[in-house]
């Protein structure tokens, strides 16, 4: 029997619909909680969200392409197996402001070749916007500075933090659940 799966967003609950070939005979039938309409049975299960949220660097996927000649043989083949995790069953989490995508566009190619680091990227735009495999939030800018937002934690000891991966800990401490910068 062949199975065919749908996925369904309800306010903040994600389903998961199977529907399997049953008789055209049964037109309206009920099985607690299930049933069948049209000869096809439907069964709607609660999905639990337990993917692990990462935050890519754009060093990651510039690295995983093979495009940084002062990088050891060992870190690239690190970047390309995290990337290819993602994109098996990774959740990655980005800015609604298009500022992390941005990047992404300015270093890799949306064509998903040559190299991991664009395959990556190709699966991001196809999925960025199912939440399944991806989270967008929200980040406010702090005054004038493109590289500021209020997001980003207020701590002496990340005030020499790189100004242009302020996005990348903003977009992680804004998702609301443990994220992990890669």
């Amino acid at each position: 029997i062949l199975t065919y799966w749908g996925i369904y967003v309800i306010g903040r609950r994600i389903f998961l619909a199977t529907r399997l070939p049953i008789s055209r005979k049964c037109r309206k039938l009920d099985f607690g909680g299930r049933r069948a309409i049209h000869g096809l049975h439907l069964e709607i299960r609660f999905m639990k969200h337990t993917r692990a949220v990462t935050v890519v660097d754009t060093n990651v996927g510039i690295v995983a392409n093979g495009n940084n000649g002062d990088v050891s043989s060992e870190c690239i083949f690190a970047c390309i197996e995290a990337l290819q995790k993602i994109i098996k069953s990774g959740h990655v989490a980005l800015d609604r402001n298009g500022l992390i995508f941005a990047e992404y566009l300015n270093h890799m190619s949306l064509a998903g070749r040559p190299g991991t680091g664009d395959q990556f990227f190709k699966w991001l735009h196809d999925v960025q916007y199912n939440p399944i495999h991806c989270t967008q939030v929200e980040l406010t800018p702090r005054g004038k500075d493109p590289h500021d937002f209020a997001e980003f934690p207020d701590d002496p000891a990340l005030s020499t933090f790189d100004r242009s991966d302020r996005k990348l800990v903003a977009v992680a401490v804004q998702v609301r659940r443990k994220a992990t910068i890669l």
